[in-house]
Parts: structure tokens; C-alpha cells; sequence
């Protein structure tokens, strides 16, 4: 077991190739990744690299089991890369200082901004009390060793050290399980149907992750044959020749879960300067066939329709109300599931990550900006009271326009001061019912 650009482009339009960046060049494929657009052809990237480290063989038996099946993951998932053209590197069972040495190198690689890199790790993961994720070397000892924490590596510094790239797109993932708070996790959301170049171009780090926190990933096959799977085609949804990796994150979600050992977490960077980009593959059915299909643009663009776009859509009908809303959740140990479940049960779409505060505090308040339906709204604070969540107050963001269609869920205390929480009596129904629109402050008195 595994523990734990203005040129402007819908993807129904999208007719991909992969050509050679000069006419003269060897008849060799080569990794330049073209993009059909107007007024001429866009090179969405001109060098593809990835990092597949493969952790098998454990020292210390006793608390890390053996993972019997990594060397043929790491075989299936070089193979399906190294057809879409990434240049691959595979480093087998690295202890400590090999793994820390080999991401951090090859992240801060140079590299041009039309690079994609992407990581796949195959092994142990880990998560502590803050809900930190990390990943686990062949060499760690067991937890309550006082040098277990100096040999695991941290998800933050893996993110950190992606910031250390030009690279625009970075994708991240981990057949591992642990906890994904540290990135903007996705649940009871589906990608959107169409992409747009300005939007996927922007720079973009992604992550995806076999398991949470809570669960312990089976030594089996499945993940790694799905990811292989969703990149062979099973992951277009929409059949325009393109997956996201938006779209091979649900897939692999869609696709693990109902087996009901796992459940496979995916999302982006919380940084906004990173979280608009989607990495992009080329479906094979795209590469072999002449069909073009017909441009058909938006009727709205700008950063605005940009930012709408990229939230995705809701899965289930309870989540209707919220078509177009983004729903942000920052989740506290204290909040013990009741804010998930409430989300969840109600069919709510919502991105998650994790607050700043002390994990004593607990979800108490809504931040939302003019623009948020007051219906949607409502259903939120009820479905987050009906679970037993109080909610103590409702305010309006500072700064609206920075967040657009947006809710929060957060943890706010008395001055802002983060060390004592609201003090003040619940909202009621009553209240929540008479809302007309986002608030500028609701509360009850002292």
C-alpha cells in the first residue's frame, strides 16, 4: 500500500500537429507543439521535458512497504510521455538527497517560456498535522524517528521550486497520497468544454495526486494504467484532439474513484500568477486525422470571461445555482469534514485549500463581492448552517473587481488579529432569507 496571447481559439476549433521547427531539420519528430489560430499558426510549446521518479525499493521495510509495482509504472508512463514527445528522465528508488537534488534540478533547468515540464512520482506519500503533503525518499526512516522529517520533502518546497522555472506550463503527478491543501483542489467540478488560447497560454502550474490524506494508495496498477489511458485519448471529452490536463485530472478522478480504493485529487496553484494556465497533450486521433473543425468564437473574452472560465463546471444539479461561481473554501482541521460534507451533499462545486490561520479556528463567515446571485449565496449559508457550520458573519471583499463570481469560505477573528475567533451569536435563517445581495457587512451585535 501507498501511504500517504490575444489571438483567441475554443477547443471545438482546435487542429493540432506536431511540426518541425526548421524545414531542413532531421525527418525526426521533434517536440515543437502547434496550434492552428488566426492569423497564423501558434507554437504552444517548443520543448517538452519530464521527471519520472520511481520509489520501490524501501530500506526500512518495517514502516514502508516494498511498491512491487513501480518499476513497470514508470515503464508504462515513459512509454505514453515519450509519445507525446517529452524528452524523459527516470531516476530509480532515490534516497534523500537524490530526490530533493533531482526535482529542485530539474525545475530550475533553464528553460524557455514555450517548455512544458512535467513530474510524475511513483511512491510512499505523507502528510502531518497541518496537512502538509509530502513524498517519501527510499531511505526515510519510520515517522517517530527524529530524522524522518529532515529526509521526506515537502510539497511546498517542490511548489516553490517550480517558481524557479521559465517554464509556462509545469504539471505535477503524484501516484502518492497525501494531503493536496497546499493547492486549489477541485471537487464536483468538470472542465469546461471549450479552451481559448489566451487563457491556456498563460503561465500555469498543476497538480494531481492518486489519494488524499486520509487514504492509503493499493501497490496496483490502476493509476498509472489510467493516466496512460486518459493521455491515449480516453481523457478528450469533448473529442476536439486536445486534453488539458483539467480534463486528465476529472478523468482520472472519474475513473479511479468508483473503484473505491482511492480518490484522486487534482487543481492549481493557489499563486494567481500561476493559476490561469492549462498544460495541453494532443490526442492521438488528432495527430492521424484531417478533420478541421470549424472556428467558432466567443461571443465574450476579456479577463473577466478569462477568470470565469477557468473556475469549470458543475457536476451535479445541486449545483446549478452556482454556474459561473466560484466557490473557494479555506479548509481548517478544526472544520473536521462538516464544510466538505455540507458542500458535497448539496452537490455544491467548490475549490479547496488551506487557510493561513492556526488549525484551531474554524470556518465561521462568507466574503463575497456584488456580483455574487444572492440565491446562490443563500443556498451556501444554508447548506454550511444545515451541517452545523455557524456561520457568524457575511462581508463584502475590499477589492471585488480581484475576484470575480467569487465566495469564500473562511475563518475570520475578532480585530483580524488572528488569535481570538468572532465572538458574536450565529446568523439565522431569518437573516439568510432576507438577503437581497452580498452585504457589506452582516453580523449580529456584541
Amino acid at each position: 500500500m501507498k501511504k500517504c496571447s490575444t489571438r483567441l481559439l475554443t477547443a471545438a476549433s482546435l487542429a493540432l500537429a506536431l511540426l518541425p521547427s526548421n524545414a531542413r531539420a532531421a525527418p525526426e519528430q521533434t517536440s515543437d507543439i502547434y496550434i492552428t489560430a488566426k492569423p497564423a499558426p501558434y507554437k504552444m510549446y517548443g520543448d517538452s521535458r519530464a521527471l519520472i521518479v520511481g520509489a520501490s525499493k524501501y530500506e526500512n521495510r518495517i514502516d514502508w512497504t516494498t511498491l512491487e509495482v513501480v518499476p513497470q509504472e514508470v515503464t508504462r508512463v515513459k512509454e505514453v510521455l515519450e509519445r507525446h514527445r517529452f524528452k524523459t528522465t527516470v531516476v530509480p528508488d532515490p534516497n534523500s538527497e537524490n530526490l530533493a537534488k533531482a526535482i529542485k534540478g530539474f525545475l530550475s533547468q533553464p528553460a524557455t517560456r514555450d517548455t512544458r515540464l512535467l513530474i510524475y512520482f511513483a511512491g510512499h506519500g505523507w502528510t502531518d498535522q497541518r496537512r502538509t503533503g509530502f513524498i517519501v525518499p527510499v531511505d526515510a526512516p519510520g515517522e517517530r524517528s527524529p530524522e524522518f522529517l529532515s529526509k521526506i520533502l515537502s510539497m511546498e518546497e517542490i511548489k516553490a521550486w517550480s517558481y524557479l522555472s521559465k517554464a509556462k506550463h509545469v504539471l505535477f503527478v503524484f501516484d502518492s497520497c497525501f494531503s493536496g491543501s497546499i493547492f486549489l483542489t477541485r471537487s464536483n467540478l468538470a472542465p469546461v468544454d471549450e479552451l481559448f488560447l489566451k487563457d491556456i497560454d498563460r503561465p500555469g502550474r498543476q497538480y494531481i495526486t492518486s489519494g488524499n490524506a486520509n487514504e492509503q494508495v493499493p501497490d496496483r496498477f490502476d493509476f498509472a494504467e489510467a493516466f496512460a489511458a486518459g493521455l491515449e485519448g480516453q481523457a478528450d471529452y469533448n473529442k476536439d484532439g486536445v486534453i488539458s490536463a483539467s480534463e486528465l485530472g476529472y478523468f482520472l478522478r472519474s475513473t479511479i474513484i468508483p473503484q473505491g480504493r482511492q480518490t484522486p485529487q487534482f487543481g492549481s496553484d493557489t499563486q494567481i500568477d500561476f493559476r490561469g494556465g492549462d498544460q495541453l497533450f494532443i490526442s492521438p486521433v488528432a495527430l492521424t486525422s484531417d478533420k478541421r473543425p470549424a472556428v467558432n468564437p466567443p461571443a465574450l473574452e476579456g479577463p473577466r470571461q478569462s477568470a470565469l472560465r477557468s473556475i469549470g463546471k458543475p457536476t451535479k444539479p445541486g449545483g446549478v445555482l452556482f454556474e459561473g461561481v466560484e466557490v473557494l473554501y479555506y479548509e481548517k482541521v478544526a472544520d473536521e469534514g462538516r464544510v466538505r460534507l455540507a458542500l458535497s451533499g448539496n452537490g455544491i462545486p467548490f475549490v479547496s485549500t488551506r487557510a493561513e490561520l492556526p488549525e484551531r479556528f474554524t470556518a465561521n463567515a462568507l466574503a463575497c463581492g456584488p456580483d455574487i446571485p444572492v440565491e446562490s449565496l443563500k443556498r451556501l449559508a444554508k447548506a454550511l448552517i444545515g451541517a452545523g457550520v455557524g456561520i457568524k458573519e457575511i462581508r463584502r471583499f475590499q477589492k471585488p473587481s480581484e475576484k470575480p463570481m467569487r465566495i469564500e469560505i473562511l475563518s475570520l477573528t475578532k480585530d483580524n488579529a488572528g488569535e481570538v475567533g468572532l465572538t458574536t451569536a450565529n446568523l439565522t435563517l431569518n437573516q439568510i432569507d432576507a438577503l437581497t445581495g452580498c452585504p457589506s457587512r452582516l453580523s449580529q451585535r456584541e
